[in-house]
């Protein structure tokens, strides 16, 4: 088998033309001959597995890029929220809490309702509140937001 090697040629206005390679390569089933032959008799399957790489859901591959793009104070909001039980085992009034957001230190809780938002705005309690989500966010939370669920813009 002979294969010929496509050279790049340059232009005035362009130093490459366009829909011209470098190296062209033979199509698959050629490919595979290539390395079978290579190897004369060998065992060559991984090397022919890696010419046929596994199909990636798109779904999947969007989620690696984004995952990327976390922001440190995404992250520790999944944590936090991934370990509320913890910190609802620890008050007994907790669970009718829910985070939702954390920005530069604050940590907003929504409350379901007037009297447990009233409740958790005594400032003992909310230290005993933040004690116990510091422990999860490693005293990254530096003060806790509690609203009415619904009303986290205001």
């Amino acid at each position: 088998m002979r294969h010929d090697k496509k050279t790049l040629t340059k232009t005035q206005d362009s130093p490459l033309k366009p829909g011209r390679a470098v190296r062209q390569f033979p199509p698959l089933p050629e490919r595979e001959a290539l390395v079978r032959d290579w190897y004369d008799g060998m065992d060559c399957s991984a090397i022919l597995a890696a010419l046929h790489p596994q199909t990636q859901r798109v779904g999947d591959l969007v989620d690696q890029v984004l995952a990327g793009f976390q922001s440190p104070d995404d992250q520790m909001m999944a944590a936090i929220q991934g370990q509320w039980n913890d910190v609802a085992s620890n008050e007994s009034l907790v669970q009718k809490l829910h985070p939702v957001h954390l920005a530069n230190g604050v940590l907003t809780i929504e409350v379901s309702d007037a009297t447990l938002l009233y409740v958790f705005r005594e400032p003992r309690l909310q230290k005993r509140l933040l004690a116990s989500v510091n422990q999860i966010a490693g005293g990254k939370v530096k003060r806790l937001r509690l609203v009415m669920k619904g009303q986290r813009g205001r």
